[in-house]
């Protein structure tokens, strides 16, 4: 196999791994890279229909990129005192069980005793939810903060998280914990700001909001 080749297949291999993206902005970067590879293919073997083609899908992944980081969005959040009796935050859980998870597996809503409990708009669209529990004064664990595939660009969690007096503060919360061992999700607790909180353990993370 020659260098040509093994490019062409490398190509052919980043566009067939973009399409079983379930986050879009995966998909869009992973296509990116697969696009423009293909597109240096054809450059390469003279074959032109193939260099516009994928030269045309390498411009359109970045301008979707593009207006995905830079799109102002509109957050709002609507806190939900009883998450047993609506039947929107239950449907949204029996949908998105199997996705929850696999984040969050050992979760069990029916221990719950006083959870902080709210839905993530994001214009106008319920896209994640996020559910807390007390753990003694001024801290809250985080039990599920979860985001559709779809939106899992990280504009959910800063909008939560950056916002901090507005969803946490008010409610007397100081500090923020999570338990993870799931390799996913520590990369995204880290991202947003956790820090390893080694007097608690190991899978233990934490953030403070003073």
């Amino acid at each position: 196999m020659n260098l040509l080749e093994i490019i062409g297949y490398l190509a052919t291999v980043l566009i067939a791994i973009s399409l079983m993206m379930k986050s879009m902005v995966k998909l869009r970067w992973i296509n990116l890279f697969g696009a423009s590879t293909f597109a240096t293919y054809g450059y390469l073997i003279d074959a032109y229909p193939v260099l516009v083609l994928n030269g045309s899908i390498t411009i359109i992944d970045i301008i979707y990129l593009f207006q995905m980081y830079y799109k102002k969005d509109y957050f709002e959040i609507f806190q939900v005192k009883s998450f047993q009796a609506s039947a929107f935050f239950q449907r949204f859980l029996e949908y998105h069980d199997e996705d929850i998870r696999h984040f969050f597996p050992g979760v069990d809503y029916n221990k719950l005793k006083d959870p902080l409990v709210f839905v993530v708009s994001r214009n106008m669209m319920p896209v994640g939810i996020f559910i807390g529990e007390p753990r003694g004064k001024g801290v809250l664990e985080v039990i599920v903060e979860y985001v559709i595939p779809d939106y899992r660009d990280l504009k959910n969690a800063f909008y939560i998280y950056e916002n901090k007096e507005e969803h946490f503060l008010k409610h007397g919360f100081r500090e923020l914990l999570v338990k993870t061992n799931v390799p996913e999700h520590i990369r995204f607790v880290k991202k947003i700001g956790f820090k390893p909180d080694k007097q608690k353990g190991s899978d233990w993370y934490k953030m403070e909001l003073d």
